[in-house]
């Protein structure tokens, strides 16, 4: 059972840290690379925080030292467009990138005898993004019954009486702990009912903004990013044009992070969009920051600027905050070190990219706390 290894893994990071500072424990995921030519500032990481980085078993974490790596304070490069450099030169501004002395050391050796600190790149060198670790979403996922069973598992009623009584406690301990963890488990399994039930205002929205942009969407799926909380992660449902649950991979809803600004737009505020927006077909490698992103459109007035400033939907551990992208369990590529499993398996994202994000003109809409302030 799943059980002692979630127990087990709470123990072990919870004692990382000190006062019960959970914004003390960071995650350090792979962001992409900075090109050669790209001249940095950097400076030595926090000490006082504690680092964890995804761990040889999927889905795992192990606590890094942080003597290993260095914050990337600020960049520049002329060569590079705007929008794959707009929210890496915001993230250094905020203290959450960071590249590994190892790495800076093979590719620019002359970065960390240079006595300003300053130096430029003589080859890509891949960069991390750090992000507070939601523990306790992590937990009660790693806790959650409904991962403990196969399919064919789901159908007996034993197993579903187990699912729903732990659902049930998840549920109490959510109520009292960050209000970001929720369990991500299906309707077969004793969820809630899903948000397509008729005089959901959120999927009201949804539907409406399929209808209006029904001449662009080639897909006739809607992806409703449950953002109503406000939390670091949502719940993403795939749904039919009548707001009811659609069988496109095995469970549904799956978990989706947002960007470490919220939610919004803006040039380097690593916002996450508002709203209806559209995929484009994913044709990887793309060029940039992160080949093996699916570009998105805006839809609405509101969120136009997505494509320009290079918000995407890619692979992510949806424990931790993107840089304004929407970030699902799956394989991230990056320009210099090849694919990374990000998240538990199985990766829903590369069955995604195959499936319904193939084609593009797929709509997905962001139900936001802005959007859901507009319910009555």
């Amino acid at each position: 059972m799943r059980l002692f290894p979630a127990l087990l893994f709470f123990l072990a990071v919870s004692t990382a840290y000190s006062n019960e500072d959970l914004t003390a424990v960071k995650t350090v995921l792979p962001l992409g690379a900075l090109s050669k030519g790209t001249t940095i500032t950097w400076d030595n990481v926090d000490s006082s925080q504690t680092y964890f980085v995804p761990g040889s078993t999927a889905g795992s974490y192990e606590k890094t030292n942080a003597s290993g790596l260095l914050n990337v304070k600020s960049i520049s490069n002329s060569t590079l467009s705007a929008s794959d450099t707009e929210d890496l030169v915001s993230r250094a501004a905020s203290n959450s990138l960071v590249v590994q002395k190892s790495d800076l050391q093979a590719s620019s050796p002359s970065c960390l005898t240079s006595s300003t600190n300053t130096c430029t790149l003589q080859s890509d060198t891949s960069t991390f993004g750090t992000g507070i670790f939601d523990l306790i979403g992590k937990f009660f996922s790693m806790l959650n019954p409904f991962n403990w069973f196969k399919s064919s598992d789901q159908k007996e009623t034993g197993n579903k009486a187990v699912v729903n009584a732990m659902n049930d406690t998840i549920a109490k301990g959510n109520s009292v702990s960050s209000g970001n963890a929720k369990p991500a488990c299906g309707p077969e399994a004793g969820m809630a009912a899903p948000p397509g039930m008729a005089g959901n205002c959120g999927i009201q929205q949804a539907l409406d903004a399929y209808r209006e942009n029904k001449s662009k969407i080639d897909e006739d799926i809607i992806v409703f990013n449950d953002f109503s909380d406000g939390g670091l992660m949502g719940k993403m449902w795939f749904l039919k044009p009548d707001g009811t649950p659609a069988n496109i991979i095995e469970k549904n809803p799956i978990w989706v992070s947002r960007g470490a600004g919220g939610f919004g737009a803006g040039a380097g505020s690593q916002k996450t969009p508002n709203g209806a927006i559209m995929t484009k077909s994913y044709r990887p490698p793309r060029a940039g920051n992160i080949n093996d992103g699916i570009t998105l459109v805006g839809l609405e007035s509101g969120n136009r600027d997505i494509t320009d400033r290079g918000v995407l939907l890619h692979g992510w551990d949806p424990f931790s905050p993107t840089a304004g992208c929407l970030g699902v369990a799956g394989t991230i590529d990056t320009d210099t070190r090849g694919q990374r499993v990000m998240g538990s398996p199985p990766p829903y994202l590369d069955e995604l990219k195959t499936k319904l994000f193939a084609k593009g003109s797929v709509m997905i809409y962001n139900f936001t706390p802005a959007k859901k302030a507009l319910c009555k």
